[in-house]
């Protein structure tokens, strides 16, 4: 009866090498994919800071041309006020026409100051001290602005000397350079405005003469400020004065108040931290903003979310793993045909199945059921199969022949038995014989010692015969 293999079930040849197969691609792949995901994710953050920085340097640029020129405004006008009395002209009223031509050359500017040290202009601060309309102490103080209608009006100055209030003048008259001043509120034909002053250091012959402002809206600063979306529109900017008070920021909320973020004390170096408006980790960088001699620069800052900036080395490496994949499917696909077609396919089976039935067969069950595929004439399979059936005929024909061998066998045993029991009586026989023998032996033996003594006798009597003839004769 024909008996199946009791061997333990075992993953097939196939599926083992398969499965090493891709192990071994996967294993190759991601070693491979992770290194050179690695150096590309490292050049493309390299790349990304540098584009940054220069993102930043040129805006910071663009905005400090800006307030740069607002400076430059005011420090043509000082010049060009402190000149007047060194052409003799002393009338203040000129000065007030020289301001408004100004201001109307630069409509985009809501107002602008002049503040002379005291007697610095004409010599006569004490004469106009006590006239009405005019500025503390007499000074020629005033800021001109225009109404609704584009009316240009002239204004005394009431509280430069103030702290806090006359920080546009007392600031750079303090350190005698130019000076962005902190971000604050004015109302100009009844309209709150977020502005800031942007002050000059007028000296002649070492000495300081006045400050100038040119007193602009932030609201210029913070179009051109909020157009700058870095990484198709991903980023943003922001603008910080020297104080930390924003300037400009995608929160509209947060303008004119101190900053809540991470300052990094403003470095131009690219760091990576969480951002609060992006909600994820992101890139920052920061450019200083100089206007003149100033020591108290402003600060721009662009900033990037780290995911945009390294989507197109995570979209490489998305694609990197397609590609294993394909690659793992493609190799088992071809891997597989071609161990079914080199190695399945001439041993007919699995190669541990076939050693197994080997070992059957050698250890003597020739009852294992070998399956053979439909058409197989060359495989290990059909060649254990032809080998189990042919051993099994000779083993059937070797029990015949035992078989035949056997009966002979005990045919002869019977005889054998038979052949025993004669001799035995044979040699009960012979036994009786050789005692007769025995016997007879003994009678030889007493006969011939008695022929031997009438040997004797007749011998003695020959020889006395002999002797008594020659006596006689």
């Amino acid at each position: 009866m024909v008996s199946q293999l009791t061997h333990k079930k075992r993953m097939s040849t196939r599926a083992q090498m398969l499965i090493m197969g891709g192990l071994t691609i996967v294993l190759g792949f991601t070693v491979t994919i992770g290194v050179l995901s690695w150096q590309s994710g490292k050049e493309q953050k390299a790349l990304a800071e540098q584009y940054l920085q220069q993102i930043a340097q040129s805006r910071a640029l663009q905005v400090q041309q800006e307030l740069s020129h607002a400076r430059d405004v005011a420090s043509h006008l000082g010049q060009s006020l402190i000149a007047l009395p060194h052409a003799g002209i002393t009338d203040r009223k000129a000065a007030d026409k020289v301001m408004e031509y100004a201001l109307r050359a630069n409509p985009d500017y809501l107002s602008m100051s002049v503040i002379f040290e005291q007697n610095a202009f004409d010599g006569r601060d004490a004469d106009f001290a006590s006239q009405p309309g005019q500025a503390p102490q007499g000074r020629y103080a005033f800021f001109v602005d225009r109404d609704a209608s584009g009316n240009y009006s002239m204004h005394p100055l009431l509280s430069y000397l103030t702290p806090g209030q006359g920080d546009y003048y007392l600031i750079p008259q303090k350190t005698q350079k130019d000076t962005l001043t902190e971000p604050y509120s004015y109302a100009y034909n009844g309209v709150p405005t977020l502005l800031t002053s942007v002050a000059a250091a007028i000296i002649d012959q070492g000495a300081l003469k006045a400050i100038v402002t040119s007193d602009i809206s932030l609201a210029s600063l913070q179009q051109k400020v909020n157009q700058i979306k870095p990484w198709q529109g991903s980023g943003y900017a922001l603008l910080l004065s020297n104080g930390g008070n924003v300037v400009s920021s995608p929160v509209k909320d947060e303008a004119g108040k101190p900053w809540k973020g991470e300052k990094e004390g403003f470095t131009s170096k690219v760091v990576q931290r969480f951002d609060a408006v992006l909600g994820e980790d992101a890139l920052v960088t920061w450019q200083p903003v100089v206007i003149g001699n100033s020591d108290k620069p402003w600060y721009l800052g662009v900033v990037a979310p780290v995911s945009q900036v390294m989507a197109a080395s995570n979209r490489q490496l998305m694609w990197a793993v397609i590609l294993m994949v394909v690659s793992v499917l493609l190799v088992g696909t071809v891997l597989g045909m071609l161990f079914s077609r080199k190695v399945l396919r001439p041993i007919g089976g699995e190669p541990a199945e076939a050693a197994h039935i080997a070992l059957a067969v050698a250890d003597g069950k020739l009852d294992n059921a070998i399956v053979v595929k439909n058409g197989d004439r060359s495989s290990l399979f059909f060649a254990l199969d032809t080998m189990q059936s042919q051993l099994r005929q000779i083993v059937g024909q070797i029990k015949d022949s035992s078989e035949s061998v056997r009966q002979g066998a005990g045919e002869i045993a019977s005889g054998n038995l038979n052949l025993a029991s004669r001799t035995e009586q044979q040699a009960a026989a012979l036994e009786q014989t050789a005692a007769s023998m025995e016997q007879i032996s003994a009678t030889i033996r007493l006969n011939a010692d008695n022929a031997q003594q009438a040997t004797s006798l007749t011998e003695n009597a020959t020889h006395i015969a002999s002797r008594g003839a020659s006596l006689v004769g």
